[in-house]
């Protein structure tokens, strides 16, 4: 009884009325991934973890949203509501998300295997996957400089996407790298909101 106290405790804590949360991996920062899969369950917020009290979050997930990977779960407000990137197809057939390319799940326009340009389903079947494609037109927000007193870091790449401003990828605003491996660019887990 005590255990389902805290995590009703918990939902109420995370739903507040004072505005929109992200949740995050607590110790690097890592944007969570909703909706997740765990067993049986399916995640929109932070899940408890019974053995140890704490709330838990997928970081990465499978194409069919298992969980991947996960981390220790804190929800921050939002304070602002930045613009978003907004992607369309270069072709008069929208943009179709989620689609599933090589088992990958994307939410986005990829840049992979087409040369470094992004491109997009627009069109795919009951499993996700693409069965037509076009190359997106992208306009990210304005953003360049870290809401913290780190700068920006330019180009950073991250899991594999090579990103010049600053990205929405797993995230509900825009964010940047404020350090990076210096021979790959690689994100290492630093990294800032971006002033929009």
């Amino acid at each position: 009884m005590m255990l389902f106290s805290f995590f009703i405790a918990a939902a109420l804590l995370l739903a507040s009325a004072s505005g929109e949360k992200i949740c995050r991996a607590a110790r690097t920062g890592k944007p969570c991934v909703f909706p997740f899969i765990k067993g049986t369950t399916t995640y929109n917020t932070c899940g408890l973890n019974n053995a140890n009290g704490k709330l838990f979050c997928a970081t990465a997930v499978n194409p069919d949203n298992t969980m991947k990977y996960y981390a220790v779960c804190e929800c921050v407000e939002l304070t602002t509501e930045p613009p978003v990137p907004i992607c369309t197809s270069s072709t008069a057939s929208p943009c179709v998300f989620p689609f599933i390319y090589q088992g990958v799940k994307y939410n986005e326009c990829s840049t992979v295997n087409n040369g470094g340009k992004p491109w997009c389903a627009t069109s795919v079947n009951a499993a996700l996957g693409y069965t037509s494609w076009a190359n997106c037109d992208c306009t990210e927000p304005a953003c360049s400089t870290a809401e913290g007193s780190k700068p920006c870091e330019f180009p950073f790449v991250y899991y594999g996407v090579t990103y010049n401003a600053c990205t929405t990828k797993n995230a509900n605003r825009p964010w940047c790298a404020t350090a990076v491996n210096s021979a790959t660019r690689a994100y290492i887990g630093q990294w800032s909101y971006c002033q929009c």
